[in-house]
C-alpha cells in the first residue's frame, strides 16, 4: 500500500486570467439550481414514502381493497356525469 501526501498546494485566484479574476457561467448556475431543485424534490419524495410505509405498518391502518377504490370512483364518475 502506498501514501500519498499533500506538501504544497497553490492556487490562483485570477480565473483564466481575466482581469478581477471573475468569471460568470449562467449555465452552470442553472445546472447547479436544477441540481438544488432535483435534491429537494428527492428529499420530498423520500419523506413521504417512509410516511407511507410507516401508515402501512400500522395495525390501526383501514386497508381498502382494489375493487372497493374501483366501486367508489365508479359511483363518483356516475355522480359527475349526471351533472354535464
Amino acid at each position: 500500500m502506498h501514501t500519498l501526501t499533500l506538501e504544497q498546494l497553490r492556487v490562483t485566484t485570477n480565473a483564466g486570467g481575466i482581469a478581477g479574476g471573475s468569471r460568470t457561467r449562467p449555465d452552470r448556475a442553472e445546472a447547479l439550481k436544477r441540481t438544488y431543485g432535483a435534491t429537494e424534490h428527492d428529499k420530498w419524495f423520500h419523506e413521504r414514502v417512509q410516511q407511507g410505509v410507516v401508515e402501512a405498518d400500522d395495525p390501526n391502518t383501514q386497508c381498502v381493497s382494489h375493487e372497493e377504490v374501483k366501486s367508489s370512483w365508479a359511483a363518483k364518475r356516475a355522480e359527475l356525469a349526471k351533472r354535464i
